[in-house]
């Protein structure tokens, strides 16, 4: 057999037991919030997130945060949740 010349794809984006990583979850968050947010111009959104995933978010994720900041200004909210998957809503 030959050796792979990269990671497999599911094992970059799965954990072990087949289950989303917390960088996957991020990850999908922030293309959720960023598709919310170009459909949405104008509104003020949360992106919620399972609490690990923020965990990851909040380690490794600020220049991300900042680039999303920089292309829709400072309107969004990422919060902590216990939901399995993550989550995008309006802001009140």
């Amino acid at each position: 057999a030959l050796p792979w010349r990269e990671t497999p794809l599911h094992e970059r984006t799965l954990d072990s037991r087949g289950n989303p990583t917390d960088e996957t979850l991020a990850l999908t968050g922030l293309r959720l919030l960023e598709r919310t947010a170009k459909q949405n111009p104008m509104h003020k959104l949360t992106l919620e997130l399972p609490g690990q995933a923020k965990v990851w978010l909040d380690k490794t994720g600020a220049p991300l945060l900042d680039k999303l900041s920089d292309k829709y200004g400072q309107r969004f909210t990422y919060l902590a949740s216990t939901k399995p998957m993550p989550s995008v809503y309006q802001t009140a």
